[in-house]
């Protein structure tokens, strides 16, 4: 779900729905009947029949019927359209009962940094199906970096480990920083912390964070000054007992503001594959190989900004993989399209970047919503893979193959 809430008088103004059930396939249809909207924080849940459940703009929780979910009306204050926090919430399914689900959200602090996150938990058999949020908890009172909340199952194929990363104050304590990594299990949340003392800096800043489809990587982007390098970590993930290691830091572009060569900072994703990491400023996509001996010898441009305006310059901003296997990118700007890698699976130019590819129905800004991996099953033959037949599944195929699909695409809304 992105957009606006209704009844502003346009009918470009609204909810875009962008529904992949029953076989992974994009639809798109719009309503200006819901009276919410989102901004950078977004998360949309259904159920594993595809049935929708609930969504939360980071302000209040929403049951299906678009009305505030008891218990879960006042999340953050004073933010009248949506919550200003990239991947500042997102919910899961509830390893301890089916009905439930665990429901993460943060409060920002002066700058980008996020100062509290809250651990809830909804409760769908309440209100005769619309659920209610049954109990709110404080989990990580500490600084953290803006946004970057996301999640990976354990490698039993039940269990989740959350990943928040610690905001370091003063340069000289980003050289020992540390992560909070939250455990969800059917006993509840469990927090515990590692440090990361190989002696790289960790600027603060925006960006994103990403689990690779198989959960064997975390992978995180920053950058926040104009005039310096973005930067990439990649860690190697033990899905068994939460431990990352093995950092490959990758310095990027330069970053700038925009009327110059490569604009702020963006976002990653990578391919259903698991093998190419996709990063990209406001101007540009770079691809990179993760299998390769070294990644950043691997880099290579796929798309730059082709000075597209709809009103406002459509830039890239953050991705997502979508379950038809494809990734989406919003735009810069309160605009109405989304930019597509068709085939992310593949390298170089052959994955497809399509700009503007999507017209929705309605205007977006800054949003997409925020999804880990729920089709990842048990890490097999591991030592933890101790539950049976929870294994994972495929995404979509990638159907997206030739120029008469792309033209499906780009009047899918006309």
């Amino acid at each position: 779900m992105l957009g606006y809430s209704g009844g502003m008088g346009f009918d470009t103004f609204g909810i875009s729905i962008l529904n992949f059930n029953p076989d992974s396939q994009l639809n798109i249809t719009t309503t200006q009947e819901i009276p919410y909207g989102f901004d950078a924080a977004n998360v949309t849940m259904c159920d594993k029949e595809g049935n929708f459940q609930f969504s939360s703009n980071g302000v209040r929780v929403y049951n299906a019927e678009h009305k505030w979910m008891q218990g879960g009306e006042n999340l953050n204050e004073n933010e009248n359209h949506g919550y200003i926090l990239p991947q500042g919430v997102f919910a899961l399914p509830h390893p301890r009962d089916s009905n439930l689900y665990a429901f993460f959200h943060g409060r920002k602090g002066y700058g980008v940094r996020v100062t509290k996150t809250w651990y809830s938990e909804i409760d769908m058999r309440e209100n005769e199906g619309l659920g209610a949020v049954t109990s709110m908890q404080p989990l990580v009172q500490d600084t953290l970096l803006f946004g970057q909340f996301t999640a990976v199952k354990h490698g039993n194929g039940r269990d989740w480990w959350i990943l928040f990363q610690h905001y370091c104050l003063e340069r000289e304590d980003c050289k020992n920083n540390f992560f909070y990594k939250v455990l969800l299990s059917p006993d509840g949340v469990e927090v515990s912390e590692q440090k990361i003392t190989d002696g790289l800096i960790t600027e603060t800043g925006a960006g994103q964070a990403t689990f690779t489809p198989d959960g064997s990587k975390y992978i995180a982007s920053q950058g926040d000054m104009f005039d310096e390098p973005a930067y990439i970590d990649i860690y190697d993930f033990d899905r068994c007992d939460g431990q990352l290691g093995n950092r490959v830091r990758i310095e990027t572009v330069v970053l700038d503001r925009g009327e110059r060569e490569n604009g702020g900072i963006g976002g990653i994703a990578v391919s259903p594959n698991s093998r190419f990491l996709y990063f990209n400023t406001w101007k540009k996509i770079f691809q990179y190989d993760l299998w390769a001996d070294d990644i950043k010898a691997s880099e290579v441009v796929v798309a730059e900004y082709d000075g597209f305006v709809a009103t406002f310059p459509t830039g890239f901003l953050y991705p997502q993989l979508a379950p038809d296997g494809r990734i989406y990118i919003c735009t810069t700007n309160s605009t109405r399209y989304l930019h597509v890698i068709l085939r992310p699976n593949e390298k170089g130019a052959l994955c497809r970047v399509v700009q503007h590819a999507i017209e929705l129905p309605t205007y977006n800004a800054f949003s997409i919503p925020n999804h880990p991996n729920y089709r990842l099953g048990a890490w097999e033959g591991s030592a933890c893979d101790t539950l049976s037949d929870l294994v994972s599944t495929e995404w979509g195929r990638e159907k997206m193959r030739d120029k008469v699909t792309v033209f499906r695409i780009l009047h899918l809304m006309r």
